[in-house]
């Protein structure tokens, strides 16, 4: 592709196609991978294909994989726990149920003595004991409605941490899918030649064959139209601006477009570099007064000293 010799419409959808590019590599992504299950068991019967198998299989084993990925399943494992809590739960109410059966057997004993015991009444003995089984049966109740609240803020808790130790192994995921996907474009250009002289005629190969040529063709044109580009004007936001450029000037052409965002370029550049400067005066004044404002307080000291 020559942008020099595009027209407006043919410049705006080279650039639409390039912005569209990563995108349109995502969609391919998944055909590739449905196309290369459907090619593996006959692949992985060739030396190739056991080559390319055991090489896949060992990147995947790689310690640093293996690593970030059981801190990616505990995470998981962490918020569907929390999500469906019934192991901490029987815990929790086994605890209740322990302890408050504790303060009622306290109770009752205590009513029991209470009733059964001949003390004198309002002698320390039966104060001691009425105490007893009144305060056991106020803590097993308090206690009963304690541990109902404290689960509920509990389980809470449980979700909101969850669900913060995910948001924070994002970073981790985009690695471990960055890698993996690595690993199975290896895998890729390593079945490519296979499915190459795999029997076209098989309407099973076919049906996911079709979907991922149609879009490779699409990504090849993307890939093109990014790569018409050069590389230090790529990024989406300088493409956006192109666009903007043709639809603003009906005579626009590359070399136009093109001369005129390194000309803006150079002007914002030279308005930064201007102001920095601007600051860094102006800090220098500033430094350049205190210290003046120093000296004139030295030398107004020093001559008070000398006049007394």
């Amino acid at each position: 592709m020559d942008l020099t010799t595009m027209d407006r419409s043919e410049l705006e959808k080279t650039f639409r196609q390039a912005m569209s590019y990563d995108e349109e590599y995502q969609k391919l992504i998944p055909l590739r991978d449905a196309r290369n299950r459907y090619l593996a068991p006959a692949f992985e019967k060739t030396n190739d294909g056991i080559f390319a198998h055991n090489q896949q299989q060992a990147a995947l084993k790689d310690p640093e994989i293996t690593k970030l990925q059981a801190e990616i399943d505990r995470a998981n494992d962490r918020l569907q726990l929390a999500e469906n809590p019934v192991p901490i739960k029987k815990k929790n109410d086994r605890q209740t149920i322990i302890f408050t059966v504790i303060l009622v057997v306290i109770a009752i004993v205590a009513f029991i003595a209470g009733k059964t015991l001949d003390f004198p009444k309002d002698t320390t003995p039966q104060r001691t004991i009425t105490m007893v089984y009144t305060v056991a049966t106020f803590f097993a109740i308090a206690y009963v409605i304690y541990r109902y609240f404290y689960w509920k803020k509990y389980k809470a808790a449980l979700i909101t941490y969850a669900k913060k130790k995910i948001t924070e192994l994002a970073p981790t995921q985009e690695k471990i899918t960055h890698l993996k996907s690595q690993i199975n474009e290896q895998y890729a250009e390593n079945i490519a030649p296979f499915s190459v002289t795999f029997k076209d005629d098989d309407p099973a190969f076919q049906k996911v064959q079709r979907p991922y040529l149609a879009q490779q063709a699409i990504v090849d044109q993307c890939q093109a139209a990014y790569e018409a580009i050069p590389i230090d004007l790529r990024d989406k936001h300088t493409i956006q601006r192109f666009i903007q450029a043709l639809h603003q000037d009906s005579d626009a052409n590359w070399r136009s477009i093109s001369e005129n965002y390194l000309q803006e370029k150079q002007q914002r550049a030279a308005a930064i570099a201007q102001k920095k400067q601007a600051e860094q005066q102006q800090k220098l004044d500033a430094q350049n007064n205190t210290a003046r404002k120093r000296n004139q307080r030295h030398l107004q000291q020093q001559h008070i000293h000398q006049d007394k």
